[in-house]
């Protein structure tokens, strides 16, 4: 057993400290005790970095009437040489935001092989190597990790010049090593591909990405065997080809990276996970805009309906897309106009988006057929309704009735212009 307590954090001598040791039963670095009852036995000691030493360790044996004097052994270099830091532990596995608290140990070594240790966690400089998947407290917790995403990452421990590595992972879903074992290296595992998947309830607009493609590196591996761990009520896997497999999206994600890919690949190095989050985007939302009115010298009066769509995190579709719109319900007038012979186009229209926002424009009836009763012109607004009947936006194609559908109202035609009522968005 080997002790350094004669060092102190300042560098000065101590109090002799081997019955203080047995008594207060104190492990030594590595978790070893002096048997309580111990009352014979050797203490080895060194004077580490050349702090000056007062005394000699004197060894006193009552019953046999002797007392003996040790200074540094014969024929030995004292004191030892700092010839290592430690890191421990090994490896560890965490989850995200899980914190494990790791040490470092100067490792010193005499001529004679025997080595000693000196705890320098609070004195070493600690740096994670990607803060992505782990960070590492270097101020107030020295040493303290704390898992932030799923890979690996090392972490290492500076102390006078040596720098000791270790690698871990840090995984969102599965407690799983794939970090430095020993003097052997493992085979790190990760998921390559985009994180974003469009769904468009069936439809696949040009311009977003409604399959995607992940691969596990590296390739060549024995075996990939690919799951979704979360959200299978949000995408599906297919069509895998050795390590590549397809993602489709048949819902809306609630929140960002709420789909979660895992793999399991066989290796020389036994088997190793990895994971890779994946959002499904898509339209939700209709967000209302400003309703101009004018006068149309044909049809009495035209209304601009303006809207922006936004997709299910509350952003901008990022570029144009088709979209439709469809009845449903059949037309009805109004009690103040039951002979009313206004008309609606048919069949319902579609048309293109070009950067998020788009218009539903209402005419109120040609003069020409002629119109019961006869629009007119705004402004002032009137409250004189004509006729209404429902109607549904859907987005993704250019075919009424298909598609995402993002809101649900009631077109309300009035003597001089029009509004959608009872809105519904995003619609059910």
């Amino acid at each position: 057993m080997r002790f350094e307590g004669l060092r102190s954090p300042a560098g000065t001598l101590g109090p002799p400290l081997t019955l203080h040791l047995r008594d207060a039963q104190k492990p030594d670095l590595q978790g070893s005790r002096i048997p309580a009852g111990a009352t014979d036995g050797s203490v080895v000691w060194i004077r580490l970095n050349k702090v000056p030493v007062m005394g000699r360790l004197v060894v006193l044996q009552r019953h046999r009437g002797m007392a003996s004097n040790y200074d540094c052994g014969i024929g030995c270099e004292c004191p030892a040489n700092f010839t290592a830091v430690s890191v421990a532990p090994a490896a560890w596995a965490m989850l995200v935001n899980d914190l494990k608290p790791f040490l470092s140990n100067e490792v010193d070594t005499d001529c004679n092989s025997a080595k000693f240790y000196y705890d320098v966690t609070t004195g070493a400089g600690w740096l994670s190597n990607l803060v992505s998947v782990a960070t590492v407290d270097n101020l107030l917790h020295k040493g303290q990790v704390k898992g932030q995403g799923g890979g690996s990452a090392g972490i290492s421990a500076d102390w006078t010049g040596i720098r000791y590595t270790l690698n871990h992972i840090t995984d969102e879903c599965d407690e799983i090593v794939v970090g430095k074992r020993g003097n052997g290296t493992d085979i790190v595992v990760t998921i390559t591909g985009p994180q974003t998947v469009w769904w468009f309830n069936s439809q696949t607009p040009s311009g977003y990405a409604t399959t995607i493609t992940l691969t596990a590196m590296p390739s060549g591996a024995t075996s990939y065997t690919w799951s979704l761990t979360t959200g299978t009520d949000k995408a599906t896997l297919s069509g895998q080809s050795g390590n590549t497999i397809n993602l489709t999206g048949h819902d809306l994600s609630t929140s960002s990276g709420d789909v979660t890919a895992r793999v399991s690949v066989t290796t020389s190095a036994g088997t190793k996970i990895a994971t890779r989050t994946v959002t499904v985007r898509g339209p939700k939302t209709l967000v209302a805009g400003a309703t101009p009115d004018s006068c149309d010298s044909g049809y009495g009066y035209l209304s601009l309906l303006n809207y922006t769509i936004k997709d299910n995190l509350g952003a901008l579709m990022p570029s144009s897309i088709p979209l439709n719109e469809s009845w449903t319900s059949p037309v009805t007038n109004e009690p103040a106009y039951p002979n009313a012979n206004w008309r609606r186009q048919e069949p319902p229209g579609s048309f293109t988006s070009t950067d998020s926002t788009f218009a539903d424009r209402i005419q109120g009836e040609a003069f020409s057929l002629p119109a019961t009763p006869t629009p007119t012109c705004p402004p002032p607004l009137g409250s004189t309704a004509v006729q209404h009947w429902g109607q549904e936006f859907r987005v993704g194609t250019l075919t009424p009735g298909s598609g995402a559908r993002v809101q649900t109202d009631n077109i309300q035609k009035y003597l001089d212009h029009a509004r959608h009522t009872n809105v519904h968005s995003p619609a059910p």
